[in-house]
């Protein structure tokens, strides 16, 4: 495995639920494992079994550097979180228990064929007498230097670090387990902050560089300010008395660690109360003085510098105008804290974009755009929800102006990079509220909102809204649902449209669901794959179509019955007539949930099909959709397609009505009538029997009457000699909840 290639952090790679990854991981190896004992390592069912727990194993190595799995009382930890008893646990348990194992340590330069071979020892164990019984020694003559079983460092990792319980609920984020690991100890964060993979490995600290120095910042920032004043002047004081060859570096530490106090929300109190003789001679300044104008002072400065800047800007007539200094005012102004005034300054931008003065309104997007630009993903998230806040405000009272759909694309632009899809989900649904569709025209009351959607309905956006999608465990689903739905686009439906024959169950299931929700999109989309002849294309002298066309035309099909819009039917006319029976049957399922006049008239047409199975699939169909006006056309069926009047009777007495209840009722007592209708291929009892259940479906008195007219006509011999007929059971049965 090359761990080289490895992932930038992202808040969602920092969610990653590692709980559900270790059970799914003990899942997978245990059924792997009894693959490879009844089939053998070399055996390809085997091989394919394990590369299933590999992929998890993979998925845990974008992060770690080892899996460690172990036993203590009686209980299975993997990556130190007590799995749940299972049918699966049992069974490692046990395998691990023959060989004497209490600890196996799995690194992440671990190939499939080495962790198959792993496997393959585990489960066939050699005679105890042997000197190659040994797991270890096992190993490492298979070469095998990648996992370890009961060695130092596979014990160690297990009794130095946290364990938790994952049978209760809890918090099993990365980010919860990469701040377990790190600790509170400031001195040790520091050189935690730039330390490599071998020297976090010393420290017992298995997750990546890059996963550390990320959430050192939001260690020391949640920590409380009495404990941060303590240790820097502990600190400080060893610096100022000790002067040792390592005091270079250790006051490099020392300073990286103020400055991350700098976005401390109690700093002023933290560095008001450090010893500042002691800061004075490390920093060669007062920290009572200097940091206080950082982080005191400043306040007021930026603030008044805002305004200053702010003032000038919008002053009628001025020509003096920039950015920059705005930007590094408001920088200032969030980097010490301020985010409430901070929120202030957006607000009051944004109110100036509904300036009547239109170069007012340009500069105040310019501003706005740069500080929502700006913006720190760690400290800065409470100014970005309020300028959604904001944002959708005044959409809701329909104050924007056409400049809003600039700061809309710029807001959503910062909220999709930062993954706050209930922030996208939110502002887009407002969007959404001034779009409206008529007769298949799609109508903005608002130039910005639609320009506004322009901007958002990218091709990266989409992209990482479908990736979202594609994640097996993702908190955010229905938010990311919610946006896609909101923004409603054929970019999208298309985009969906590619994953909709994904292998992934659940994520077929998420894709059709969005794809059901959008509507015309949807429906433009899919009609132009039906209408696209090279879909339907399949080797000479065959029917059915391959595998992957099938799985998408098959999906196109269900998604515009989902749809319930007529104009889904145009395309489905097209392949009526389609070799695979397979498609046929897909459009039957999707002109029943379409329902409508034309859907019942391709029904009826299919209740022709060659195929018996297919006719009576469209014949029911008709039944579903309850349309009484259908039943001159069931009555036709009947007459026209014997092998199928069955079906088509009972479809009868689903809708009901008049014409359905005469016709049955006639042709009940009419036997020679029968005969013709059978035309000897349906016994003529069968069709008789299902009149009389289709007319206890209609179940008005009339039909009810009918049938104790025809019951009184049947002599005394045919009550006794057959009343065990299918046609004196259907009437005993319908009579009965009479």
């Amino acid at each position: 495995m090359n761990t080289n290639l490895v992932r930038p952090t992202r808040e969602s790679t920092l969610r990653t639920d590692l709980n559900e990854l270790a059970h799914a991981l003990v899942r997978e190896t245990a059924m792997a494992a009894k693959k490879v004992a009844i089939y053998g390592g070399d055996h390809p069912v085997a091989e394919k079994a394990v590369a299933k727990p590999f992929v998890f194993l993979s998925q845990v190595f974008h992060f770690r550097h080892f899996v460690n799995i172990n036993l203590q009382k009686g209980y299975l930890h993997l990556a130190n979180i007590r799995i749940k008893e299972s049918v699966f646990t049992a069974q490692l348990i046990q395998l691990m228990q023959m060989q004497e194992l209490q600890a196996i340590l799995i690194r992440d330069s671990v190939t499939n064929q080495q962790f198959g071979m792993f496997l393959d020892r585990l489960v066939h164990r050699s005679p105890s007498y042997s000197a190659s019984g040994r797991m270890a020694d096992q190993l490492r003559k298979d070469g095998i230097d990648s996992i370890e079983v009961n060695s130092e460092r596979a014990v160690h990792m297990f009794e130095e670090q946290k364990q938790y319980r994952g049978d209760v609920d809890g918090d099993f984020s990365i980010r919860r387990l990469a701040l377990d690991q790190v600790g509170d100890d400031i001195r040790l964060l520091a050189q935690l902050q730039h330390a490599d993979s071998d020297s976090l490995v010393q420290y017992g600290i298995d997750f990546f560089p890059e996963i550390v120095s990320y959430v050192i910042p939001e260690k020391i920032i949640a920590m409380p300010a009495s404990r941060l004043q303590q240790q820097l002047s502990r600190w400080a004081v060893e610096l100022k008395s000790v002067d040792t060859p390592g005091r270079d570096m250790e006051l490099s530490r020392f300073m990286s660690v103020m400055q991350m106090i700098e976005r401390h929300p109690d700093r002023q109190a933290i560095v008001a109360d450090m010893d500042q003789d002691a800061v004075r001679s490390i920093t060669g300044s007062s920290a009572k003085e200097d940091r206080s104008s950082a982080t005191g002072r400043i306040k007021i400065e930026t603030r008044t510098q805002l305004e200053i800047i702010l003032e000038t800007i919008f002053t009628p007539g001025s020509q003096r105008y920039g950015s920059t200094e705005f930007t590094d005012a408001f920088e200032r102004l969030t980097r010490t804290g301020q985010q409430s005034t901070a929120v202030d300054t957006l607000n009051y931008l944004i109110d100036r974009m509904t300036d009547t003065n239109p170069d007012f309104r340009q500069r105040a997007l310019d501003l706005a755009t740069s500080a929502i630009e700006g913006l720190s993903a760690i400290t800065d998230n409470v100014v970005l929800e309020k300028s959604v806040e904001a944002i959708v405000s005044r959409l809701a009272s329909r104050q924007e102006t056409y400049e809003f759909s600039e700061l809309i694309g710029t807001v959503f632009t910062r909220c999709m990079t930062e993954e706050r899809y209930d922030l996208t989900a939110s502002l887009t649904r407002e969007m959404a509220r001034r779009r409206q569709v008529t007769d298949g025209v799609t109508v903005y009351d608002s130039m910005a909102v639609k320009k506004g959607f322009a901007n958002i309905n990218q091709p990266v956006a989409i992209k990482q809204l479908v990736d979202e999608i594609m994640k097996s465990s993702n908190p955010s689903l229905d938010r990311v649902r919610d946006t896609m739905v909101a923004i409603g686009s054929e970019e999208i439906a298309l985009s969906l449209a590619e994953i909709i024959a994904h292998p992934i169950r659940a994520i077929r299931q998420q894709s059709l669901r969005i794809l059901a929700e959008l509507g015309k999109s949807s429906l433009r989309v899919f009609t132009r794959i039906l209408v696209d002849d090279c879909w339907f294309e399949r080797e000479q002298g065959r029917q059915e179509l391959p595998d992957a066309k099938w799985y998408v035309v098959r999906n196109s099909i269900f998604v515009l019955g989902n749809l319930n819009d007529p104009e889904g039917v145009v395309p489905l006319r097209l392949r009526l007539s389609d070799p695979d029976t397979r498609v046929r049957r897909e459009i039957i399922r999707s002109l029943e949930k379409i329902g409508g006049e034309e859907a019942i008239d391709l029904l009826a047409l299919m209740a022709e099909d060659p195929i018996r199975t297919v006719a009576e699939a469209a014949v029911i169909a008709i039944g579903v959709i309850g349309d009484r006006n259908a039943a001159p056309i069931l009555i036709d069926i009947v007459r026209r397609n014997p092998s199928v009047s069955v079906r088509a009777i009972l479809a009868l007495g689903k809708i009901g009505g008049p014409d359905a209840r005469d016709w049955l009722t006639r042709s009940l007592a009419d036997d020679a009538g029968l005969g013709e209708l059978v035309a000897g291929k349906v016994a003529k009892d069968d069709v008789r029997a299902a009149i009389v259940r289709a007319l206890g479906s209609i179940g008005d008195s009339d039909s009810i009457d009918s049938l104790k007219r025809y019951q009184s006509t049947l002599s005394a011999a045919q009550r006794i000699f057959f009343k065990n007929s299918p046609v004196q059971q259907a009437l005993a049965e319908v009579l009965s909840r009479r």
